[in-house]
């Protein structure tokens, strides 16, 4: 899983080794953030979506690989857009941990799992 701290407020990601899965996006105490990853399916650690102009970025997996849906810029698991409109451009790092369950827990109990707020 991926642990992320923001806000007041701490997020548990479930992350898995299939590309499918990526991207994961929401928002944590505030900020919008999201789980890229690589062509395997290697999950990332978490970054702000929102750009300093103010938009908020929107990502999905396509033939292409992973694009924010606005501006159809790809991106690396790392967080930077290398292709398209948004080329060079490096998403905000958010605190973030590749972790067991067991041990983030332990250290932080008040988290909160993602997508559990739906069901």
């Amino acid at each position: 899983m991926i642990g992320v701290l923001a806000g007041t407020e701490v997020r548990a990601f479930v992350v898995a080794r299939r590309p499918e899965r990526a991207p994961l996006q929401g928002s944590v105490g505030g900020v919008p953030v999201v789980i890229l990853g690589d062509a395997g399916g290697t999950p990332s650690l978490a970054y702000h979506r929102a750009l300093s102009d103010g938009r908020v970025l929107e990502f999905e997996r396509g033939e292409r690989g992973i694009v924010d849906v606005g501006t159809g810029s790809r991106w690396t698991s790392g967080g930077c857009a290398f292709e398209g409109e948004l080329r060079g451009v490096q998403l905000v790092f958010v605190t973030s941990f590749l972790s067991e369950w067991y041990g983030w827990a332990a250290f932080h109990p008040e988290t909160s799992l993602h997508g559990a707020e739906t069901r």
